[in-house]
């Protein structure tokens, strides 16, 4: 099950035993919550707009960020703790996720960057 995303819109548009894709659109100041997968790869490809994925260094409470423009993409490999959100403007992305059963283990704000 997906957990609620406070984000304008998801839209599943296929799901299978070890893959699902889904549509995200999301305003500026959105953002899917931080969180990991155990063992799933999150596969994101930005549609419109731009999309930010922001990666955590859990031990030194840093991030990383990439901004994606339309046609670029970007891998999330299973145990990064991690969100996307809209860049300077809304963006409109696609998420395949795929490798097992999906899981979202939600960060510890502990863990999070200061």
């Amino acid at each position: 099950m997906s957990p609620k995303h406070a984000v304008r819109s998801v839209r599943l548009l296929t799901s299978g035993p070890n893959v699902q894709a889904r549509e995200f659109v999301v305003e500026v100041g959105q953002a899917v919550k931080w969180h990991s997968h155990s063992r799933i790869v999150d596969f994101c490809f930005c549609l419109e707009g731009v999309v930010v994925f922001e990666a955590a260094n859990t031990e030194g409470r840093t991030c990383r960020e990439q901004l994606l423009q339309p046609g670029e993409h970007c891998v999330i490999e299973a145990g990064i703790v991690h969100r996307l959100r809209a860049g300077s403007v809304a963006c409109r992305y696609l998420l395949v996720q795929a490798g097992d059963k999906y899981d979202f283990n939600e960060a510890s704000e502990a863990w999070l960057p200061s």
